[in-house]
């Protein structure tokens, strides 16, 4: 009846934490979708469309025509295939896909109560505290605030459950071979669920190992379900892909990594108190790790307990597990890369892989959380005073619950700002718009968006369009039609150029044609805010029809599949006002016979005089090359001066800012217009970027036309690069 009770508490306690998170919602979840803007949308799509089209380890819904692993469009293929398996038996969830991928983290809370009901039992803590703490420990995790968007991420039982294996190890409940093998398991599951489960998971163990060497112990065992469950899915994982240039060196090793700030609340009362005093937050961090209050008063008790006579008995608290932690912790703030002066992400090249080091201080934050709460009931409990006692537990509840209290609160907020209506299935936009045409989806083989997006070429991230994501992507759940482009992760760079390609001007002969399996046309779908970027592509289309946000062409394959060339003429004298070919470099270009090396902040071209200019609008461009090993993301500035050269402007760009690019091969063009000031005499263009090659940098005035010759017979026309007709 002791365990029945404490059971319902524990129901009872997860219930308060998903109705503070979601309010009203967590009794419509399939209803309303909790993110409608970026990965919490995505995210549902992989899992609703291999769910409702039966698809394996391959994901066919985006990328058309070549697909993806599902787990890099964090499908979740460890939870959706075994669904997929019980839809075959006749256990089927189809219409209730978004109640089921947003439930399931909400129901992991059960899994991470009962690990962490059984580590902190471990610690012999009475039934009620031991309930408490893991109650508050869920209710403040900063998982909860992947609740809606990675949902892959937010099952809260992964790290407890490793943790717990480890304690079961080391207190012999179980043999040494059972351990290696359960947690290889559980580790492999974990990585199919997402890969950074196993990683956290992995390098706790491994810290755990060096922790115990430095004692003169060291245990094999849990080295080897460290490190073998890795080696398997690298494994496992090399069988299935079969791309071999996605990125190698994503950007933001060092941005994403946890922080100062990360160890303190960025909401409610804290903030209000500190702000101006300490370096706080206002919004979630990649590497939150607040351990709640116990970080402000165990520190206190600790150093009352120093000054104490020597006959006075102390906490004893288990200290491998919680140094293991810290270890973790210090990768998670990037230790491993400051000390190196960044060297080691290029003598270990997969390191860069972790860009999201933040993550990696869940384990500090789990293992932190109990071991506070463990030392502060252990010395409480000694108090002799029973006023003392109570009063300081009281506190601490009171405290946990004000935490609790602003933290959801804080979440509520975030997802009521990005929550839609079940979008799959209530966005008819596109559908209706086909169905009042003389069209069927049956006409088409892919929907084509525009602009394409490239959201997981990390090296290159061109604007996309929000209303023609948030209108394709209904669609092709509907219709079966996929998306060409990405709005996933790690993607093969010469695919998603490829399909990039398609959104080019017609001077670029579009290589994925070729690729295509059908010779049925496409469906474009465009936001009208971009319409007029892409006036010549959609000229080529037949107009289907609009909605207040987007309109929807269909184009013929075949009219895509050759590039218009220049007639062979000149088409005036007049040259741009600044032109860099690189030639001098031996490094080969783009139908050049040089292009130079960024490594770092560089100018591309400075002092420009802007005397002569007789508009008041530039067109800067430049072409970069994409490599999956070296290159790195552009950022551009642009500093415009008087005649004493004092700074009147400066303009700040990178490829999200640009809506349209041209592609050829693996290079892509950058092109920027702006505006000049009054005053303005002279202009600088640099460049901040690590081992990114660069050919035909141009700025011209934006109303001139201009022909440069290069080799292969193509040529700079007015900024695109065309091939010359015999």
């Amino acid at each position: 009846m002791r365990r029945l009770f404490y059971i319902l508490i524990y129901a009872v306690g997860i219930f308060l934490i998903a109705w503070r998170l979601f309010g009203d919602l967590l009794f419509a979840l399939n209803q309303n979708q909790l993110d409608r803007s970026g990965d919490g949308f995505k995210n549902y799509f992989a899992f609703a469309w291999q769910y409702k089209y039966e698809g394996g380890l391959w994901f066919s819904g985006m990328q058309y025509p070549y697909g993806d692993l599902l787990s890099y469009a964090d499908g979740q293929p460890a939870i959706t295939l075994p669904l997929i398996g019980l839809k075959k038996m006749g256990l089927d969830f189809s219409g209730y896909e978004l109640l089921v991928v947003q439930i399931l983290p909400v129901l992991g809370l059960f899994l991470g109560a009962y690990f962490l009901h059984k580590i902190l039992r471990h610690y012999q803590m009475p039934d009620w505290w031991t309930v408490v703490t893991v109650i508050f420990c869920l209710a403040l995790s900063p998982q909860l605030f992947r609740f809606n968007a990675h949902f892959a991420l937010g099952y809260t039982f992964c790290f407890p459950s490793i943790w717990y294996l480890l304690i079961c190890y080391k207190e012999s409940r179980i043999k040494n071979i059972n351990y290696i093998l359960i947690s290889i398991v559980a580790l492999l599951i974990y990585a199919f669920i997402h890969p950074y489960h196993l990683l956290i998971g992995s390098f706790f163990l491994l810290a755990f190992f060096f922790i115990e060497i430095l004692s003169k112990r060291i245990h094999w065992s849990v080295f080897s379900s460290a490190v073998i469950p890795v080696l398997l899915y690298l494994y496992i994982n090399s069988g299935l892909d079969i791309y071999a240039d996605r990125p190698q060196n994503p950007w933001g090793a060092w941005e994403y990594k946890a922080e100062a700030a990360d160890f303190f609340p960025f909401y409610g009362w804290f903030a209000r108190l500190f702000s101006g005093v300490l370096e706080t937050r206002t919004s979630y961090h990649e590497g939150y790790n607040y351990l709640g209050v116990l970080i402000f008063i165990c520190p206190l008790i600790w150093i009352s307990i120093r000054f104490k006579k020597p006959s006075t008995k102390k906490a004893n608290i288990e200290s491998y597990y919680f140094l293991a932690s810290i270890l973790v912790l210090l990768f998670a703030c990037g230790l491993h890369i400051f000390i190196t002066g960044h060297k080691i992400l290029d003598w270990i090249p997969m390191m860069k892989q972790f860009r999201a080091l933040g993550r990696f201080s869940w384990p500090f934050y789990y293992v932190g959380f109990v071991t506070l709460s463990v030392f502060f009931y252990m010395v409480i409990h000694q108090a002799k005073s029973p006023i003392l006692r109570s009063s300081l537990i009281a506190l601490v509840l009171g405290l946990w619950c004000l935490d609790f209290w602003f933290y959801t609160k804080a979440f509520n907020k975030n997802m009521n700002k990005y929550k839609a209506p079940n979008e799959l299935y209530s966005n008819k936009e596109v559908n209706d718009i086909v169905k009042a045409s003389t069209y069927d989806a049956k006409d088409f083989q892919a929907i084509l968006p525009l602009p394409v997006s490239m959201e997981g070429a990390e090296k290159i991230t061109p604007a996309d369009n929000w209303f023609s994501k948030t209108r394709a992507i209904p669609y092709a759940f509907q219709s079966g039609l996929p998306i060409i482009g990405a709005y996933m992760s790690r993607t093969s760079l010469s695919n998603i150029l490829s399909q990039y390609q398609l959104g080019s001007s017609s001077y670029v002969t579009k290589t994925l044609v070729k690729d295509l399996p059908s010779q049925k046309d496409f469906l474009i779908v465009i936001g009208k805010e971009v319409e007029a970027e892409y006036a010549d592509l959609l000229a080529m289309g037949y107009y289907l029809g609009e909605s207040k946000e987007v309109k929807v062409y269909g184009i013929n394959t075949a009219s895509l599949d050759q590039a218009r060339k220049l007639p062979d003429m000149n088409l005036d004298n007049k040259s741009p006002m600044y032109y860099n070919g690189y030639n001098e470099q031996k490094n080969t270009g783009l139908y050049s016979q040089g292009a130079v090396k960024i490594n770092g902040l560089t100018k591309i071209a400075g002092p420009v005089s802007l005397n002569d200019v007789s508009s008041d609008s530039l067109t800067m461009s430049l072409w970069t090359k994409i490599e999956p090993n070296h290159s790195t993301t552009a950022f551009f500035s642009i500093y415009i001066k008087d005649a004493n050269q004092k700074t009147l402007q400066i303009i700040n760009y990178r490829d999200l800012d640009i809506p349209r690019c041209e592609v050829i091969d693996n290079w892509i063009q950058l092109k920027k217009n702006i505006e000049i000031p009054s005053g303005a005499d002279f202009l600088d263009w640099n460049i901040t970027a690590d081992l990114l090659h660069i050919d035909h940098a141009i700025i011209s005035e934006s109303k001139d036309s201009f022909r440069i010759k290069l080799d292969s017979n193509f040529v700079v026309y007015n900024h695109y690069i065309a091939e010359v007709s015999n």
